[in-house]
């Protein structure tokens, strides 16, 4: 866990933060998002067969947790943010990249992509 949060943190300065047009969300520690991931693996069966999808993503660190150290098979962020999107697809990459080339994680098989959705607008 403290090399996939070392490499996160460097990769998300270089990017300039989380923030886009609307901000920063919040974020979660690395131990919160520990207890968060444990209690879905007690309470709801996470494991190698689940998906999950995270609304209002940012910059999708819970799910590179969930999907590298919980080993859940596929993650979804959605992000309305476009700058949020991009850094997204940026960091993403940067960070399977970066543990591969540490030996942390075999091969890049795992693939980031974020796409653009409309924003939800008020009529």
């Amino acid at each position: 866990m403290e090399a996939l949060y070392s490499v996160m943190q460097g990769l998300e300065s270089r990017l300039g933060g989380g923030e886009g047009v609307e901000g920063i969300y919040g974020s979660i520690t690395a131990s919160g998002m520990h207890k968060v991931l444990e209690c879905l693996r007690h309470n709801c069966g996470l494991g190698r067969n689940s998906t999950l999808i995270d609304v209002g993503a940012g910059l999708g660190r819970p799910l590179l947790h969930a999907l590298l150290l919980h080993g859940a098979a596929h993650g979804y962020g959605v992000e309305l943010d476009q700058i949020k999107v991009a850094k997204a697809n940026a960091f993403c990459k940067g960070v399977l990249d970066e543990l591969t080339v540490r030996g942390i994680i075999r091969g890049n098989s795992s693939s980031c992509s974020s796409s653009s959705s409309k924003q939800l607008q008020p009529d």
